[in-house]
């Protein structure tokens, strides 16, 4: 491998290892000198707009994800990166304008997509509960849930909209799930959820048995600590 490709292998390399470890300070130097190497790879600014969002320089993310979406229009990545900026400024229609082109088309199994889909749903969710649509945020989360089955806190906040929306089967049937997941430590949140759905259905029995096992798990979380 000639030595520049090797130095520039190394160069993107480090910066990916500080972007990861959320080190953005470190990152943004080692992205403007990779940008330099090769102005028009939609990546690294892509990669150095992210890292000023996660420091709030929230001006200097949005041209720089721009430049990543005017350079490479099909890139999912810089769509959803776009979507968080809107986010951040208050703008979550245009949150879910700009991530409509992150998510569009994948499929469960995308080798490149299916692992972080369900992340990108899940803000899409909240981001619908954020404009107080219920239905639409519920449809995220179940997006969300075919990418991750095994996710306490899509069931959880599925089941929260359920609960709001008065559909206290569909929220007991997502909350019997989270409370199937024996090792979850927020196990809690999910039993105390629970207890009002059948407080709300009538159900004192049921009730009751719910309070029973938080103070169990409460306790025993106590102890834990000492």
């Amino acid at each position: 491998m000639p030595l520049l490709a090797q130095g520039l292998q190394r160069l993107q390399a480090d910066a990916e290892n500080y972007f990861s470890r959320q080190q953005m300070a470190k990152a943004i130097p080692l992205y403007d000198k990779l940008i330099s190497i090769s102005p028009n790879n939609a990546s690294y600014y892509c990669k150095r707009g992210e890292a000023y969002l996660g420091l709030e320089q929230i001006e200097k993310a949005k041209l720089d994800v721009d430049k990543a979406i005017k350079l490479a229009p099909g890139y999912r990545t810089a769509y959803m990166a776009r979507a968080r900026i809107a986010s951040e400024l208050g703008d979550f229609r245009g949150a879910l304008g700009y991530s409509d082109n992150a998510v569009r088309g994948i499929k469960v199994g995308d080798k490149d997509f299916s692992k972080v889909a369900w992340v990108w749903y899940q803000d899409r969710a909240t981001w619908y509960s954020e404009l107080g649509d219920q239905n639409k945020a519920i449809e995220q989360y179940s997006e969300a849930l075919k990418f991750n089955p095994d996710g306490f806190w899509l069931y959880y906040f599925r089941a929260s909209n359920y609960f709001k929306q008065g559909k206290y089967a569909l929220a007991i049937k997502d909350l019997d799930i989270c409370c199937s997941m024996k090792s979850e430590k927020s196990l809690t949140r999910a039993l105390e959820l629970r207890l009002k759905c059948h407080e709300k259905t009538g159900n004192k029995d049921l009730a009751k048995k719910d309070k029973a096992l938080m103070d169990e798990l409460l306790r025993k979380q106590g102890n834990e600590l000492f």
